[in-house]
């Protein structure tokens, strides 16, 4: 009876062990918790469409994903992504980062900036036809060689039968822009020089009347102004190419920017600074003062303008 007694005991402990061990596998399931994610990525700006945006995800125990890009625009919920703005300005993106045991938020500011499409025909002067280019004076004395020549318009001084050097050269080059007015936009041009100039001036005009007289060029006054003078307008002497604002900044004395375009080339003009529709006269004014001993020319080996842009600013 003892032994059939131990027997039942025993195999009442097998029937209860594996309940017990059950039991507690279960219970230690239910401690174990998941760490919430960390969340981070990387970003960089698109060289060609500065407008985008590309954003890479090195979260770590991330589950699923949000993206705020800090516009209004829809959340992104991809790993990675990329976007684009419709204006420019400075953004914060933001990603949360979620899984069982929370969630994460990362966030970067990022500044874009873009344009729209260039308004100025052939703005890299590769079709001449686009433009206007005319002496500014009919005076005897007032003789040029301006051109196009090899994809760049060049301002230069003429030359008699004997060589001697014409004392001015005054020319204008222009076309009409369609504008919008009130809106930003963004002008630039490229002008160079091997030689450097000397008792020059280059101008830049925006008008909203056609340019029939010298009267209607100079009544608004210049935007910017590039000189070979002497001090505070001397940006001009010696070899120089790039930017026409960049190069301005040497010309101090010359510009105090009173008109609608400032110094890095932005302006906006009300509506009635434009043509009847929606334009304006795209003007720029070359001339000469002096050639020493008519033997050097002002304008050295001729001075050109190329990649001419107005772009809005987006």
């Amino acid at each position: 009876m003892k032994r059939l007694f131990r027997n039942y005991s025993y195999l009442a402990a097998l029937l209860v062990a594996p309940v017990i061990l059950s039991s507690c596998g279960e219970d230690s399931k239910e401690d174990k918790t998941v760490d919430a994610p960390l969340a981070g990525f990387t970003l960089e700006v698109n060289e060609e469409n500065t407008m985008m945006i590309s954003v890479t995800n090195t979260s770590i125990g991330g589950e699923s994903y949000a993206w705020d890009f800090g516009d209004d625009s829809d959340i992104v919920t991809s790993a990675n992504a990329e976007h684009t703005y419709t204006e420019s300005g400075t953004y914060t993106v933001t990603l949360t980062t979620t899984n069982e045991g929370g969630s994460d938020d990362a966030t970067q500011e990022v500044k874009v900036s873009g344009f729209g499409p260039n308004l100025v025909a052939s703005g890299d002067m590769s079709d001449a036809s686009a433009w206007t280019s005319a002496a500014l004076w009919t005076a005897d004395d007032n003789i040029t060689e301006a051109a196009f020549v090899d994809e760049t318009f060049m301002f230069k001084n003429a030359t008699d039968d004997m060589d001697k050097v014409y004392q001015y050269s005054n020319h204008i080059l222009y076309q009409k822009v369609a504008l919008t007015a009130d809106k930003t936009y963004k002008f630039s041009a490229n002008i160079s020089s091997t030689t450097g100039n000397d008792g020059t001036w280059f101008e830049v005009y925006f008008l909203h009347e056609s340019p029939d007289s010298e009267d209607i060029i100079n009544k608004p006054g210049s935007q910017v102004a590039l000189k070979a003078y002497g001090e505070g307008e001397d940006c001009l002497k010696g070899a120089f190419d790039g930017d026409i604002m960049e190069i301005a900044q040497g010309c101090t004395a010359a510009n105090a920017y009173t008109q609608s375009l400032d110094a890095s080339g932005e302006f906006t003009l009300p509506a009635d600074s434009l043509t009847e529709d929606g334009s304006i006269y795209l003007l720029f004014k070359a001339g000469s003062g002096w050639a020493s001993d008519e033997e050097v020319s002002p304008f050295g080996e001729g001075m050109h303008l190329d990649n001419v842009e107005i772009k809005e600013v987006l």
